[in-house]
Formats: structure tokens, sequence, C-alpha cells
């Protein structure tokens, strides 16, 4: 239930939030051009570079948590390469195979995919989601049913 009352209470925030540009916009192309027209060109360029900045950020955050996540897996793959048995490091290294390798290698992964011309076969991935996502929910409920 507070799941759910925090979600729609963002939702009406969002709502009221769209409503206000939305008036505030009236006829002009873009909403930095409203922001042009009451701020000047300083607020052109803020509302130009906000959502650049807010990209960087999620992007930023994305990496990390896919290298995080990724590590367990390329720990396991370096194991079943190399036969050893290496221990999971939570601390940044570069003596030991740990979370530093795996940030330099699914660097190098994300600058291969971003470097394709042709994104349908990820479009193709991106379809099944709802999949996994169900797949995911299976999963959780299974665990928390198991666990009692």
């Amino acid at each position: 239930m507070l799941g759910l009352t925090i979600s729609f209470t963002s939702f009406l925030i969002s709502f009221y939030t769209c409503k206000l540009i939305i008036e505030a916009t009236g006829d002009d192309a873009d909403f930095s051009d409203t922001l042009k027209k009451y701020y000047g060109m300083k607020g052109y360029y803020a509302g130009i570079l906000s959502p650049c900045l807010l990209i960087v950020g999620a992007v930023t955050v994305l990496f990390v948590i896919m290298s995080q996540l990724s590590y367990p897996i390329f720990l396991a793959i370096f194991s079943w390469t190399t036969g050893n048995k290496p221990e999971m490091i939570n601390k940044p290294t570069f003596s030991q195979f740990s979370s530093s390798y795996t940030a330099i290698i699914l660097f190098f992964v994300v600058i291969a995919v971003c470097s394709k011309k042709d994104l349908g076969i990820f479009m193709k991935m991106g379809s099944f989601g709802a999949i996994f996502v169900t797949m995911l929910m299976i999963f959780i409920i299974g665990t928390g049913v198991m666990g009692f």
C-alpha cells in the first residue's frame, strides 16, 4: 500500500508539473524558447544543458549498477575458464580479478554495442522485457514462499 501511495503521489506531482509547463509554454515551439522569453539567454542555456546533465548522471548510475551486477557473472566465467576459484573482492583493486576489471570489460562491451549501426537486434531483445520481468516476479515470489 505504501508503494502504491508513493507512486500515485508521484504521478499527481508529475501531472501537475506537466500541466504548469504546458500552460506556461503557450504557443512556443519548445520549452527552452519559453525559458529564453522569461529568463533570457541564461535560462535558454539552462533549459538545454539541464536534461543533458540528467542523462549523464543517469547513464553513470546505470553503468555503475551494471558493473556491480556483472561482477559475479564475470567472476564465474573467469573461474570456469581458468579452473581457479577466486574469492569475491568487494573493494576495487587491480592486483586480483575485481570489480575494477569488470568495469573495464563492461566499458569496452558498451563501446562495441554503441558503435553498431543496426540496432534491430536490441529492439527485438527489448521486446522480451515483459517475459524477463515475469520470470523475475515468479522467482521473487517463489523464493519468498519457499523461505517460509
